[in-house]
């Protein structure tokens, strides 16, 4: 997973992240970071895990690559919400 974040998600990020991820800061004024991990796409509770997490960081995260099984939960999450 390869995930760009602006100076509000990183805010969101400091707030509540998995402990396995880490940011990289793109500029000295840490207003925005990468962050690239490797996810166990064969676990469910995980991957709706992370959905809510990435939902929870906010308009200012642009996800660059994401693994297929995550983004299929992901689309299925943002159509459940916009139903509502």
């Amino acid at each position: 997973m390869h995930l760009e974040l602006g100076a509000k998600a990183i805010s969101q990020f400091k707030k509540y992240h998995p402990l396995k991820f880490s940011l990289s800061y793109m500029d000295p004024y840490q207003t925005s970071a990468v962050l690239k991990t490797e996810i166990d796409t064969h676990d469910e509770a995980e991957l709706r895990e992370l959905v809510h997490w990435l939902f929870f960081l906010g308009e200012e995260l642009t996800i660059r690559k994401m693994p297929a099984e995550l983004l299929n939960v992901y689309r299925k999450r943002a159509r459940e919400i916009a139903s509502f």
